[in-house]
């Protein structure tokens, strides 16, 4: 589902498809379309939905009651069908989403943001995408969530950035998500008070869109077995980090995501070095008495400590080496070490822990 004058950035989507012999039909919106018995067929006889555009208020034509094709969308939401939303398309699954934020960099400081009618499929959300795309968005997508939830009354909001994704369960009522970037989630369940900003800047319509809750819980996680339960406000299950850590003795290596993440200046970095010590043969000359091969002898094992250095270091989004936190032998166990950025700009930057043949890298987001 799309609309006219975005044909060519559905060429992609339409090549997977055709790369897959899926069976699959396009359906363009129009003002005119909306009472076609043909494009009705189209939306009953799917079993799924994708939608893909950036006019966001052609796309909530099917919000719409009393004509063909809106009421067999209405109907097949009804049935459960799955629905697929890419980038700012994702914001009209609410029933409200607020638009002109990334057209106008000034938007969110002159009072322009918009408030717009969307699908109503997850009705109590305020969705904005690709918070951390563009800078100069920031404020835009930052106060978009808030400034939602607190027009049209919503508890719950949701930042997400690039290429990663969620799903919104209405079987389960839950949140999860695969994603580099930790999505987050804001939750005004227990909001009793909510202000505006009454400042008004040169050239504007309207006051400053920054709004201000009390009580407001924000939860975020890029783990995909975690799930947000919408119910009660939590997610399913959580294990305190030290906890875990230091009650397991480590039997592989780990590199875990820092924590806080994102972070302003610092952040804290943990990871456990087994007794294992994995070691890539080249030859069956590298093998001796001491180290039993696997049955591809691609990879031979060790029990003794190993005699690699171990290093973690910090490099910028152009790969530049940043920091290095570490590069020492060491023994068994569960370390922890402390990044400072109080130098550096805000950011993503890439940590990677390297142990002989092994090497494992994740990345963090310093925010100022």
């Amino acid at each position: 589902i799309s609309h006219p004058g975005y044909a060519g950035s559905l060429n992609p989507l339409i090549n997977y498809l055709n790369s897959g012999s899926y069976n699959y039909s396009l359906l363009n919106l129009t003002t005119t379309n909306l009472n076609t018995q043909s494009e009705a067929d189209k939306i009953n006889s799917a079993t799924c939905f994708i939608f893909a555009g950036d006019s966001l208020n052609v796309l909530s034509f099917l919000n719409q009651t009393g004509n063909l094709v809106a009421d067999a969308f209405q109907n097949s939401v009804q049935l459960g069908k799955p629905i697929f939303f890419f980038g700012n398309a994702g914001k009209i699954a609410g029933e409200k989403f607020v638009g002109n934020t990334d057209t106008d960099i000034y938007a969110s400081y002159r009072g322009r943001m918009t408030l717009n009618n969307g699908l109503n499929v997850f009705g109590d959300l305020i969705f904005q995408p690709l918070i951390f795309d563009n800078s100069d968005y920031y404020e835009n997508r930052t106060s978009s969530v808030l400034w939602g939830m607190m027009r049209n009354r919503k508890r719950v909001g949701l930042y997400l950035n690039g290429t990663n994704r969620i799903q919104i369960s209405s079987s389960s009522k839950s949140i999860s998500g695969n994603s580099t970037i930790p999505f987050i989630i804001v939750d005004a369940r227990e909001a009793t008070k909510v202000d505006s900003s009454t400042y008004r800047a040169s050239s504007s319509i309207g006051p400053r869109q920054v709004v201000a809750f009390d009580n407001l819980r924000w939860s975020m996680t890029n783990y995909p077995q975690i799930k947000y339960l919408l119910e009660e406000g939590r997610f399913d299950y959580l294990t305190e980090v030290e906890d875990e850590i230091s009650s397991v003795q480590p039997n592989d290596f780990i590199l875990y995501q820092n924590y806080p993440n994102p972070f302003n200046p610092k952040t804290k970095i943990r990871f456990s070095i087994s007794n294992v010590i994995l070691r890539q043969a080249q030859d069956d000359n590298q093998r001796t008495q001491n180290h039993n091969t696997n049955p591809n002898h691609s990879v031979t094992l060790s029990l003794s400590k190993s005699d690699k250095k171990i290093t973690l270091k910090v490099y910028d989004i152009l790969g530049k080496e940043i920091a290095t936190l570490l590069n020492d032998y060491k023994s068994s166990g569960n370390y922890e070490t402390e990044f400072d950025g109080t130098n550096l700009p805000s950011g993503i930057y890439f940590y990677r822990l390297t142990v002989g043949d092994f090497s494992k890298t994740k990345s963090m987001i310093l925010l100022k």
